[in-house]
């Protein structure tokens, strides 16, 4: 079983500044990392569109996040309250949650 090591919960991050997700072991499949909104866990877009099978961490500077895992549009960050999401690819593994997360200016 993969578990989620950050963000641990009521972690507060800051647009402009690297924050790390991270999991304490390689899934051996891709996936992505996605932002969803804290109130109701909705989608509101991709951080990582394709993690490697041997990864265990992403640095994301908290700036902006894609619309869609491949391509399409970018939107920035407002600020507020989220849940980071580590989904893979297969291998019937659960979904990582982490935080509540706040992202403030």
């Amino acid at each position: 079983m993969i578990n989620l090591l950050t963000p641990t919960p009521n972690t507060q991050w800051v647009i402009g500044q690297q924050n790390t997700v991270s999991w304490d072991a390689f899934p051996n499949i891709t996936g992505q990392i996605d932002l969803l909104d804290a109130s109701d866990k909705s989608l509101v877009g991709v951080i990582l569109s394709e993690t490697e099978a041997h990864q265990t961490s992403f640095s994301w500077d908290t700036r902006s996040y894609n619309l869609g895992r491949y391509g399409g549009l970018m939107k920035d960050v407002v600020p507020g309250t989220y849940i980071i999401e580590v989904q893979f690819d297969g291998n019937n593994l659960p979904k990582l949650f982490g935080g509540p997360v706040t992202i403030t200016n």
